[in-house]
């Protein structure tokens, strides 16, 4: 081979390597629980979210499903790379209070405005078509078992179905790490013991103090079922913020979220 023909190939080989256009690659934004850090106001301005509210989406193949702090609601989405469209086409029609509603009407709205996405910095941003960042999210860690107060909001009635609690009780539960469990059962303290192995939960010695209450009508039978509930309880679960407690069958004993 003459020079000429080793200086032509040598030019080809760093023409193709300078031309090359380097691959960047799409962060994962699907599989993934993101709970709502910022949103943006009328003016564009980004403020936090309401305290407490419990806001989140997940996307899974080209399903969204989420909270929108009152509401749970869902749709599709189409994902092309950093370009993202939500199509949103139904959620529920529970009532909070008017900063939370505010909010919630808020969100969906933005999202059906959404067309890119960043993630930066570990945090998910959201933008229209001018650029604007219109929501942040981070992913969502769910709140441990320990030293956590769960508010009941579900209980087993003992006939297959899940039942509400009576409007002016509560239920609380709480955990302790060395076995421990209390809280309220919606007249009288209890407390009792508990085993955790991985998922599997047993209780034991459920005792509780010896009030009558009468107000709101129902509330000692509803103590009652909560009771049994817990005894009837095999396997504990947390998803999306939410405390599930199932029988051997699987089936919804207790369900509560953080108070």
């Amino acid at each position: 081979m003459n020079r000429w023909a080793v200086l032509a190939c040598f030019l080809g080989v760093m023409l193709s390597v300078s031309c090359k256009t380097p691959v960047q690659e799409v962060p994962q934004i699907e599989g993934i629980a993101w709970e709502l850090s910022g949103i943006s106001d009328s003016e564009g301005n980004l403020i936090p979210p309401v305290q407490n509210a419990q806001v989140w989406f997940k996307l899974s193949e080209g399903r969204i499903t989420g909270n929108a702090g009152a509401n749970r609601f869902f749709g599709e989405y189409v994902l092309s790379g950093r370009t993202i469209r939500f199509s949103l086409t139904g959620s529920g029609m529970m009532m909070g209070t008017p900063e939370l509603m505010a909010q919630e009407m808020r969100l969906l709205k933005v999202l059906g405005e959404t067309v890119d996405y960043r993630i930066i910095d570990g945090e998910l941003r959201l933008r229209n078509a001018d650029q604007d960042v219109m929501v942040t999210m981070k992913r969502r860690v769910e709140p441990p078992l320990f030293s956590t107060v769960w508010k009941v909001t579900g209980v087993n009635n003992g006939k297959g179905g899940m039942t509400g609690l009576l409007t002016g009780s509560e239920i609380t539960l709480e955990f302790t790490q060395d076995g421990a469990v209390s809280g309220s059962a919606g007249c009288n303290v209890f407390n009792g013991s508990y085993v955790l192995n991985g998922e599997t939960i047993r209780f034991s010695s459920l005792a509780t103090t010896r009030r009558m209450c009468f107000q709101p009508e129902g509330v000692m039978e509803q103590e009652a079922v909560f009771l049994q509930a817990l005894e009837h309880s095999k396997s504990c679960n947390i998803k999306m913020g939410v405390l599930e407690l199932r029988d051997e069958s699987g089936g919804l004993q207790v369900k509560g979220v953080v108070k």
